[in-house]
């Protein structure tokens, strides 16, 4: 049996305050003028790899804090707590120099302009979304403890793969009681849900990243390079090349709770011709923009 819930708030309150007070004690100790760095992505896309290669700067700290935006019926995709924009700004005001967060953070003006005015180090990862797609479809079939959404709470009723899959392409909408009144719960389609993060990848202070380039061993080391000159623009060759040695020593995926496979290209295994036409519908044109195919005959 767990705490009442004025209790269990309360509890949160205090490691809440006794986590700033780390915080702020530590900062002090290290007087790093790092700026604050904010991995950031598509849920599934490679975020806690990222945050494991730069975690490994001497100047960055990673408290492991989270910061979600999901325009998505008030609901993270996949779990979590669903915050306000307000929340969210909230939360990055208070960043220190020389901290990292990550999040899944769908673009936003107010964001966009809280970001630069703490002078962020902002990366957005993106991954293939057929393999996103395939990647959430396994997650959700291991779900934490904090998973408890509509969306969710749909998807747990679904038999097999193949209903899942298309579930997570199509989206739904649902009418529900709530609070002892209708109400409607929507989970917008792939195309839509991703499309509130498109404009981080044209946003001037955002560096954008591939996963596949990051877990590509003929490519992953000159990613390293440029984001050791994105994060620490001052420093020489040599430090750069330090930087990437640190990053190569922490790059391993599988120390992640919710790291699967990380490859490239899975969707093949799982997708049938009514999936691929349903991926075509909704997000096609996407995976044009991004690169991953010149048309849609594939």
């Amino acid at each position: 049996m767990g705490f009442p819930y004025k209790v269990r708030q309360r509890l949160k309150r205090i490691y809440q305050n006794g986590e700033w007070t780390y915080r702020r004690l530590d900062h002090t100790l290290r007087l790093t003028d790092h700026p604050p760095i904010l991995c950031n992505s598509f849920q599934k896309s490679g975020t806690h790899l990222l945050a494991g290669l730069i975690s490994q700067l001497p100047d960055v700290r990673y408290y492991r804090r989270k910061a979600y935006w999901h325009f998505l019926n008030r609901s993270a995709v996949g779990g979590g707590v669903h915050n306000k924009i307000s929340d969210v700004t909230q939360r990055l005001d208070r960043c220190l120099p020389g901290e990292m967060y990550r999040g899944h953070i769908a673009a936003h003006p107010q964001i966009a302009a809280t970001l630069k005015a703490h002078q962020f180090k902002h990366i957005f990862i993106f991954r293939d979304l057929r393999d996103v797609l395939v990647s959430l479809m396994f997650w959700w079939l291991k779900p934490p403890e904090a998973f408890d959404n509509w969306p969710y709470r749909h998807y747990v009723t679904l038999t097999n793969n193949e209903e899942r899959l298309k579930f997570l392409i199509t989206g739904f909408a649902e009418d529900i009681m709530l609070g002892g009144k209708p109400a409607q719960t929507i989970f917008p389609d792939i195309g839509a849900r991703f499309r509130e993060f498109m404009p981080w990848l044209n946003e001037p202070n955002c560096l954008p990243v591939r996963f596949e380039d990051l877990i590509d061993p003929d490519r992953k080391n000159d990613v390293y390079e440029d984001l050791a000159r994105y994060l620490v623009p001052q420093a020489d060759d040599s430090e750069v090349a330090n930087i990437v040695t640190r990053m190569e020593k922490g790059s391993d995926p599988g120390k992640s709770k919710t790291f699967r496979k990380g490859r490239s290209g899975e969707w093949q295994k799982h997708f049938t011709a009514e999936h691929k036409a349903l991926f075509k519908q909704y997000a096609g044109d996407i995976l044009i923009q991004l690169g991953y195919e010149k048309d849609l005959e594939w």
